[in-house]
């Protein structure tokens, strides 16, 4: 076999390792048997028709793909930036500033934002767990600087935490943003008072965008919500985001506000590679 078909067969290989991994309906799967047949037409192109082939060429130069292409690469490209955000910390924890505090930190491997970040890392994907300064006192044109700043497309899956998860919705509903999933964790909502409790600064500004069904055309797949035994006006805030988006609610046992102090979250880090 000459160098070249060697290669092609180690690209068919590389195929058929995926679609032995991934799920039937997962469109990159139907892409890749597109350009495992296309690679077999190389391999072997008297076994196929002269039109059959130049169809699958034509649908895998609109995939990105060539007979040169780096599959590896074409598949960790294809599966997107995930973005992690924390949600509004109060400015002390026990007189401590949360500064100071490094579990605070959503990159810090020791909380399960952190440690979702980490085994994401480890299966190829990029992520970014942007840190809102003072965000106890910051106002959403801070929070939307950050998210300014990073690779938000369609191929994105943003995941937020409370206030966060209210962020991220407000920024794709006021940039016109399309992304490919959305992934709420016990969501803030404007207008659902914190049970007569005292508000934090700014926190009239934050929640000024009004959540509207539009905000679901511009997300591919279902919105998801993990919410547990909390608080009852983020319970009435997810109970808002389910009927408005039709997001799909999975609820969790024992798991509070998700506090940074929990180390892991593997129903999380399931639902983003799904």
């Amino acid at each position: 076999m000459t160098l070249e078909k060697t290669k092609i067969s180690e690209q068919i290989q590389i195929c058929e390792s995926f679609l032995s991994v991934s799920s039937p309906n997962h469109e990159k799967q139907r892409q890749m048997l597109v350009v495992r047949d296309y690679l077999m037409c190389l391999l072997e192109p008297k076994k196929f028709s002269v039109d059959h082939c130049e169809n699958l060429r034509r649908l895998s130069l609109e995939y990105g793909v060539d007979g040169h292409t780096d599959l590896k690469e074409w598949i960790l490209r294809s599966r997107g930036d995930v973005v992690l955000l924390h949600g509004r910390f109060p400015e002390k924890i026990q007189e401590v500033r949360i500064a100071d505090i490094p579990l605070c930190d959503p990159n810090n491997e020791g909380n399960w934002m952190g440690w979702t970040k980490g085994k994401l890392e480890e299966k190829g994907y990029t992520v970014t767990c942007p840190v809102i300064i003072d965000v106890w006192k910051a106002p959403y044109q801070q929070w939307k600087e950050e998210l300014d700043r990073l690779t938000i497309n369609e191929n994105a899956t943003l995941v937020g935490l409370s206030a966060g998860g209210y962020a991220l919705l407000r920024y794709l509903g006021e940039t016109g943003k399309k992304v490919k999933k959305v992934i709420l964790v016990a969501p803030g909502a404007p207008g659902m008072d914190r049970n007569n409790g005292p508000k934090l600064p700014n926190e009239d500004e934050f929640y000024t965008y009004q959540i509207t069904p539009r905000l679901k055309s511009q997300i591919q797949k279902q919105i998801v919500i993990f919410v547990s035994n909390d608080e009852s006006f983020i319970l009435r805030a997810v109970e808002m985001y389910g009927e408005v988006l039709d997001a799909h609610v999975i609820k969790l046992k024992n798991m509070g506000h998700f506090s940074f102090l929990i180390k892991e979250l593997p129903e999380l880090l399931n639902e983003i590679v799904s």
